[in-house]
């Protein structure tokens, strides 16, 4: 018997598969055939709610890595929402991260707290999020040419950063905490930067 719950919801720009318990082989036929019933379509952004996920197995980390590249080939992403450490891990051990953008949700923001409107685009999806961990876009700001990198780079709107303003746009200390960085040490940035976030609400960019 499954200990996976798995389920699916309407979310503005796609469908969002929500994961609950422990994923391991005897889900990955479930879990299966609930992402190519999604990607089947015409879905180009497709989000994956794992804040209730709890562990996951290398099986199931390749499966859900498989739904990605049927996304990304139509321009769209695919969202990890707010992964757990040991999802994080294993799906870093398995080499799969890299397939996604991962997004963490942390307490809202003061009602009043000023706020400029920022238009969606791949690398953005549900305004819940704070800390993203995305691959790094190409521009001329920082070398590279036009496409995506094989770098990575962490947008926290908790600290201050808009994820629509290029690198040289945003202030020094959010440059430091933007990197770049490899995904092995974005993962290990990422995970800092989110905990301290959770645990006291109050951070200074850049430190991380």
């Amino acid at each position: 018997m499954s200990l996976l719950e798995v389920s699916v919801e309407a979310g503005d720009l796609g469908p969002v598969i929500v994961l609950a318990g422990d994923a391991d082989s005897s889900s990955v036929t479930q879990l299966n055939e609930v992402l190519i019933a999604q990607v089947s379509g015409r879905t180009r952004h497709l989000t994956i709610d794992a804040t209730n996920l709890r562990s996951i197995d290398p099986a199931t980390a390749q499966t859900l890595m498989l739904a990605a590249p049927i996304v990304m080939v139509r321009g769209g992403s695919t969202v990890l929402v707010n992964p757990q450490e040991p999802v994080l891990k294993m799906l870093n051990r398995t080499r799969t991260t890299e397939m996604f953008t991962i997004q963490s949700r942390t307490p809202a923001r003061p009602a009043n707290e000023r706020r400029r409107p920022v238009p969606m685009t791949d690398h953005e999806q549900e305004p819940d999020w704070s800390v993203t961990l995305r691959r790094q876009p190409g521009s001329l700001s920082t070398g590279h040419a036009e496409g995506d990198t094989s770098m990575f780079e962490i947008i926290c709107r908790g600290c201050g950063d808009d994820p629509a303003l290029d690198h040289r746009e945003v202030s020094a200390e959010l440059q430091q905490l933007r990197g770049p960085y490899t995904l092995s040490d974005g993962m290990a940035t990422f995970t800092r930067h989110n905990e301290v976030h959770n645990g006291t609400g109050e951070m200074q960019p850049g430190r991380n």
